[in-house]
């Protein structure tokens, strides 16, 4: 029968112990561990703990062969625009894939 309950944070000690299942016999057994965690103390404003990224859209100028200009929200038809990505992260990271899917009738072209 499945069995489950609940601790305070402060009954586990320093350092919980680690899970540690055994069984005994022949056949299949299937192991899930799950865990809630409710934080102590709830925050009253945003607090940045993770990946920000931003996105620019700007018009390429043409004699310069850069971004200029404000950001853009309307793209007129036949406009060359510059986009740019952005990813800030307070932590050395490894194995992320950043993939921005272009709004319809943009095209990339090779300049």
């Amino acid at each position: 029968a499945p069995r489950s309950g609940s601790w305070p944070w402060e009954e586990l000690g320093a350092l919980p112990a680690p899970l540690q299942f055994t069984t005994e016999g022949k056949g299949e057994v299937a192991v899930a561990a799950g865990m809630s965690f409710v934080p102590r103390v709830v925050l009253d404003k945003p607090e940045y703990r993770g990946i920000q990224v931003s996105k620019v859209i700007q018009r390429k100028d043409a004699l310069l062969g850069r971004a200029a200009g404000p950001p853009l929200h309307r793209i007129e038809a036949g406009a060359s625009v510059i986009v740019t990505l952005q990813m800030t992260t307070p932590d050395d990271l490894a194995k992320v894939l950043l993939v921005d899917y272009s709004a319809g009738g943009l095209e990339p072209v090779d300049a």
